[in-house]
């Protein structure tokens, strides 16, 4: 039954849609007997527009990076190179120490890893001492 349909609901019109729909599932209705609502089911819908994005400020100006910094790794000041990822080519591996940047997060890399871009978009880390075959 529509929601148009409840304006002006009687208990007439109840009886008769129960026993309607009764009919249809059970192919015959037991006459005299009352009917009882046992719970009510409402369906509410609206449309929803979709959320504007919002704009994320830059934080860091990646093309303005400098080609090294300072960094304290293993407790020493070392000289990192600093890359912003889109420039890392694919399959192409650095030696660490390093600094992978992009708008929202920077990825170190120690002087004891290797950091390789992979085909997928993925960063792969490798200790450099490490076996491949491991």
């Amino acid at each position: 039954m529509a929601v148009a349909d409840l304006q002006g609901l009687r208990a007439e019109t109840l009886q008769r849609e129960f026993e309607t729909v009764y009919r249809r599932l059970y192919g015959r209705t037991i006459p005299g007997m009352p009917i009882e609502i046992l719970s009510w089911t409402l369906s509410l819908s609206e449309t929803v527009r979709a959320p504007q994005q919002a704009a994320v400020p830059s934080v860091v100006d990646l093309a303005d990076l400098p080609g090294t910094v300072s960094l304290y790794d293993q407790g020493r000041w070392v000289t990192a190179n600093v890359c912003a990822r889109h420039h890392l080519v694919v399959d192409e591996t650095h030696q660490g120490p390093m600094l992978v940047v992009e708008e929202q997060t920077t990825t170190v890399v120690p002087a004891d890893f290797n950091v390789t871009h992979l085909p997928d978009g993925a960063l792969s880390l490798q200790c450099a001492g490490a076996r491949s075959d491991a």
